[in-house]
């Protein structure tokens, strides 16, 4: 696996998870069964709905745009080691990045 394969492979992963995150920042997406963060309790009312997933939509763009500047400063600095490290790093970044977008949201949602 080549380097700049990996980086591209990573970056063109934080757009995708960016992207889905555009129309949900600036609340332009309503209440729907098909996109946006959608339990019992956001799709009750437009309140919860605009709350949470504005909230989501700027998480996602931020760790979208975490993930691919990752895969550009780790394939830097990190390109003499292996691929499998260099891989494995920006792994674990694109879980963390991921992971605290899904926690904000649920605790977001339990205080409303």
């Amino acid at each position: 696996m080549d380097l700049e394969w990996l980086r591209t492979l990573f970056i063109g992963e934080g757009l995708l998870f960016a992207a889905p995150g555009v129309p949900l920042a600036p609340g332009r997406l309503p209440p729907n069964g098909f996109h946006g963060f959608r339990t019992p309790r956001t799709l009750a009312g437009p309140v919860v709905w605009y709350e949470i997933n504005r909230g989501r939509g700027i998480g996602m763009v931020i760790a979208g745009a975490a993930i691919a500047l990752s895969a550009l400063l780790l394939t830097s600095i990190l390109g003499e080691r292996p691929v499998g490290f260099v891989a494995l790093s920006n792994i674990v970044i694109t879980f963390a990045a991921l992971g605290a977008v899904f926690v904000w949201g649920m605790m977001r949602m339990r205080s409303l």
